[in-house]
């Protein structure tokens, strides 16, 4: 029996023993119903167990895969946010700088960016989801832009005229207002003078056309106060921005290093007046001069190289002021460029503040084309008023002008009495220079105070064919009172004293006398060499003798003003004779054959007016001064004057300023 019973056990055994354990086989085998109930439960058991083990492993994967999901979401979010500041840099504004911006809402996150400038530009992004105080996934990035120069022609240097944003002055957008100024573009051989702002641009108290080409605003335009069209071609509202160059450290870094290079580096300010040498156009090397401070530039000719006699080659160059640059007076190409090159020779002005065209009275130095005549106090100031110490005169004659020349220096009074006649010989290279001292003039009569001196240039040391003959004048300490004075005034009530007239402008003339009885004899107006006289005797209204003082008022003739100084010379029937320079200004627009950047404002003063013949192009506005009409600012485009068609001259990077622009080449830092 045993035997029986052990052979079933382990005929069922066999069938069980992949389940359960050799063990339930010593039940016994009469209770199966026992059995069953054992092995559910343990199998129940095994499977809880089973179920304990793998749950947490299933949930664990699947938070995984969540987490996963929200942290390529943040990674996305902080690369949009990347993007977004790469492109405000490129097409908005790429001198911008920030801290952390705002959260900016996108999808199920947010990002924010902060924008770092040192050497280049470094964007940094983050993203989260769902928000930064309480995120599931962060995710940083990190991209830098790099500088890259680019010489060619900036787009803005397109248009005759561009302004980037608002006159941060006036706060005001670009504004053609017909009442109190004139603004216009002109065009020459371009056959377009196009208008861009990215700001609004308002016609307002005018008519008719100012512009001729076509006027674009990334902004609005509103002609609504303006009587006809002002433009052209038409005009176009919320178009693309459009960038002025980057003028940053890396900028200047730039143009320094290039005008060191060339010897034409200054540290602080300079002044630029005279002469005005420039590479040739054919040299491939513009001449690049640049200055850290502040730039003054006025009453400048410039030309290329001299070939022959007084004939210059066409020149490019391009000067920049780390600062600020003011403008006051004319910036011409030499009249002496051969052929029609003349129209090619090139300067481009640049500045890294504002620039301001400021017609300032400056006496001396005087100006007769190249010929420069100066004087000097004991310190090389320009001066004309001196107390118990040395005066230097010097008369600066043609450059290069290879005709023997003698030269005489001559002193006088009030009355042009002589008294102190000088020799000074042959110049020195160009230059004539004579120094004394005021101790040695003699006392003028009458206690007079006021001199004139007389340069004579003459061909032969025999003072026989005169060349040319300038004067001028200087005070000898400073009188209390008049003595033997001439004065000129621009108002009716002798309150405004000045020598600087508009042509075919009102003189208000003063003179002290103490000849009660004495009354004008001559009025003559002159150039330097005293030639082209024109006798305005006679002409005088409202001459008053007080017993002190002769006044009236006399209106100038229409002059040709091509020396722009010219000599007034009154006399009295007492036997008084007077002397003084007057400045006049040339009827309608003065020209300036010259680009000109401002990477802050450009603005033109009360009463002046400027026609600019290139381009004019401003990052924070144009200013205008809106208290007299006859302010009056004209830009003429003629981009054949500053590119030249010559085939060799087509893509000439330094034909216009702008040659020099930067942008980015941006790589991945973080991510």
């Amino acid at each position: 029996m045993k035997k029986t019973q052990n052979a079933k056990c382990k005929t069922q055994n066999s069938k069980a023993e992949n389940f359960l354990p050799s063990a339930l086989c010593l039940l016994p085998s009469g209770n199966n119903r026992g059995v069953a109930a054992v092995m559910a439960v343990f199998v129940l058991i095994l499977f809880s167990l089973l179920g304990l083990v793998i749950c947490p492993l299933f949930s664990t994967q699947s938070a995984g895969k969540v987490n996963f999901l929200a942290s390529q979401q943040a990674l996305q979010i902080a690369e949009a946010g990347r993007q977004y500041a790469v492109w405000y840099l490129n097409t908005q504004d790429n001198l911008w700088a920030t801290d952390w911006t705002p959260e900016q809402t996108l999808g199920r996150g947010t990002w924010r960016v902060k924008v770092e400038s040192d050497t280049g530009i470094i964007v940094t992004s983050k993203g989260y989801v769902p928000q930064e105080t309480n995120f599931r996934a962060q995710r940083i990035v990190e991209m830098e832009g790099i500088y890259d120069i680019n010489e060619s022609t900036h787009p803005i240097y397109s248009y005759a005229l561009y302004t980037d944003s608002q006159d941060v002055i006036a706060d005001s957008p670009l504004v053609f207002d017909g009442s109190s100024y004139t603004l216009s573009t002109t065009e020459d051989n371009d056959g377009d003078a196009d208008v861009h702002s990215n700001e609004t641009i308002t016609f307002l108290n005018g008519s008719g056309q100012v512009v001729a080409g076509t006027v674009y605003s990334a902004n609005q335009i509103d002609a609504s106060g303006w009587t006809g069209t002002p433009w052209r071609d038409g005009a176009y509202a919320d178009t693309g921005v459009i960038l002025p160059p980057y003028m940053g450290e890396e900028t200047k870094d730039y143009y320094r290093q290039r005008a060191q290079a060339q010897g034409n580096y200054h540290l602080g300010d300079f002044t630029i007046t005279g002469d005005l040498p420039l590479n040739s156009i054919l040299s491939g090397t513009a001449t690049l001069i640049f200055a850290e401070g502040n730039v003054t530039i006025g009453n400048v000719i410039y030309r290329g190289p001299q070939i022959f006699g007084n004939n210059y080659a066409a020149g490019v160059g391009t000067i920049v002021a780390g600062g600020n640059m003011t403008i006051n007076g004319y910036i011409e190409p030499h009249s002496g460029i051969i052929g029609l090159w003349r129209d090619r020779c090139t300067l481009a002005l640049v500045s890294f503040g504002d620039v301001s065209y400021q017609e300032e009275l400056i006496e001396p130095p005087y100006y007769e084309d190249d010929r420069i005549l100066n004087i000097e106090d004991s310190a090389g100031e320009d001066t004309f008023i001196f107390n118990n110490e040395n005066i230097t005169i010097t008369y600066q004659r043609n450059p290069g002008d290879w005709r023997s020349a003698y030269g005489w220096i001559t002193i006088a009074n009030h009355d042009l009495s002589y008294y102190n006649d000088v020799y000074i010989g042959t110049p020195s290279g160009d230059l004539f220079s004579y120094t004394f001292h005021t101790s040695s003039l003699p006392p003028p009569p009458d206690g007079n105070d006021w001199y004139y001196f007389r340069v004579q240039i003459c061909r032969r040391s025999n003072r026989t064919q005169l060349r040319n003959q300038v004067y001028a004048y200087f005070i000898n300490g400073s009188p209390s009172e008049p003595q033997h004075s001439i004065r000129c005034y621009e108002d009716a009530g002798f309150t405004q004293e000045t020598s600087e007239f508009e042509n075919e402008g009102t003189i208000y003339l003063k003179i002290y006398t103490k000849n009660s009885g004495a009354a004008i004899d001559i009025i003559e107006i002159s150039d330097y060499p005293r030639q082209e006289v024109e006798d305005l005797s006679g002409e005088q209204e409202n001459e008053i003798n007080d017993g002190t003082y002769i006044t009236c008022n006399f209106d100038l003739p229409a002059l040709t003003t091509e020396y722009w100084w010219y000599n007034l010379y009154v006399t009295t029937d007492d036997g008084c004779y007077f002397a003084k320079q007057i400045y006049i200004k040339p009827a309608g627009a003065t020209d300036v054959y010259s680009c000109i950047y401002a990477d802050d404002k450009f603005g033109v003063p009360e009463s002046s007016n400027l026609k600019i013949t290139g381009n004019l192009a401003t990052r924070r506005g144009l200013t205008l001064t809106p208290d007299s009409p006859l302010t009056n600012l004209e830009i003429e485009k003629d981009t054949e004057a500053f590119r030249g068609d010559l085939p060799w001259q087509q893509n000439d990077p330094n034909a216009v300023p702008g040659a020099v622009s930067f942008s980015y080449t941006w790589k991945e830092v973080k991510d």
